[in-house]
């Protein structure tokens, strides 16, 4: 049982320290965002355009569904791992936002609820897995050889959520965002 607890505890100091990063990366975001031209209204125009049209396509929008966990997967197994994972969770909330940010300061307070249309289902899906891999793998030197299968099936796991919340955000993402450009005057 302490074996259990421990182990549990392990984890969610893991599971901190990649939010304190992320956390971090977060507040860089915003730091940068502030200093963002108004004319970056007109960039983003055209990226929800094209958003809504489809042309980012299939294959783009997957890529940024598994970036963030595949990354996860990547530096966990190498033996930098720790290091590299926590530099991901940093990276990861600098550019959720840094893009947020960049909304707001192009759209004001409606540039929040684009944001969140476009990139909300993503961010509910990838997150999530991002640190539950992370977290995971910075487990893993601790569980070497003998609990391999739990990383699998966390892997695994992750994967089938990636693909289900994929599927919903490619459905769902362009209503929300068809629904937010009724609010929000381009």
């Amino acid at each position: 049982m302490n074996g259990r607890i421990g182990k549990r505890n392990r984890f969610l100091r893991h599971l901190a320290r990649l939010a304190a990063f992320f956390l971090l990366g977060m507040i860089l975001g915003l730091v940068l965002a502030s200093g963002m031209p108004p004319e970056t209204g007109v960039e983003l125009r055209r990226c929800l355009r094209g958003r809504l049209e489809g042309g980012d396509g299939i294959l783009s929008e997957a890529l940024l569904f598994v970036r963030g966990p595949m990354f996860a997967v990547l530096f966990g197994l190498s033996s930098a791992g720790g290091l590299l994972l926590c530099a991901a969770a940093a990276v990861d909330g600098f550019l959720l936002s840094f893009s947020a940010g960049c909304f707001t300061a192009a759209f004001g307070e409606a540039g929040v609820l684009l944001a969140a249309s476009a990139t909300g289902i993503r961010c509910l899906v990838t997150l999530p897995c991002f640190f539950l891999l992370a977290a995971s793998f910075m487990e893993a030197p601790r569980r070497a050889g003998r609990r391999t299968n739990g990383l699998l099936l966390c892997v695994l796991f992750c994967a089938a959520v990636l693909f289900v919340g994929l599927c919903v955000d490619l459905y769902l993402t362009p209503r929300l965002l068809r629904w937010a450009l009724k609010r929000v005057p381009l």
